[in-house]
């Protein structure tokens, strides 16, 4: 009878737990958008460990651990880069560790923004084009 008590209370708290982080990184978040123009609206998405991308607290999709870790790795190289020069119409990509945040914000057209932002960008925004 004890074992069938144990037993249970076992499978009863591993099968609440939250769901597992996909990534090892010390990233734990990547929100990235644009916001600006006339109206001055700000399109945000969050990317986390888990591998949720969310937009407005409702996750779109679940990024499968491979595409993450390629993600986070890029981001990882841009933790110290930067770059603050908004425009009227701008994008933004935000690296947050546990212990620090890198906002890294360009305007639309800016030319003089490293590659590896505009690639992180654009690779980013090809996971909300696929949904």
């Amino acid at each position: 009878m004890k074992l069938l008590v144990v037993s249970m209370f076992i499978l009863f708290f591993t099968s609440c737990s939250t769901s597992k982080m996909l990534s090892d990184s010390e990233i734990k978040n990547i929100s990235f958008g644009s916001g600006g123009g006339f109206s001055g609206n700000i399109n945000k998405y969050d990317l986390n460990n888990k591998g949720h991308l969310i937009n407005s607290e409702s996750s779109i999709l679940k990024v499968n651990k491979d595409k993450l870790n390629s993600l986070y790795t890029q981001a990882e190289n841009l933790l110290n880069y930067d770059y603050r020069t908004p425009r009227n119409i701008y994008n933004f990509i935000t690296i947050s560790t546990n212990s620090d945040t890198n906002h890294i914000v360009w305007g639309h057209e800016d030319l003089d923004v490293s590659i590896k932002v505009k690639q992180l960008y654009e690779d980013l925004q090809q996971l909300i084009k696929v949904n």
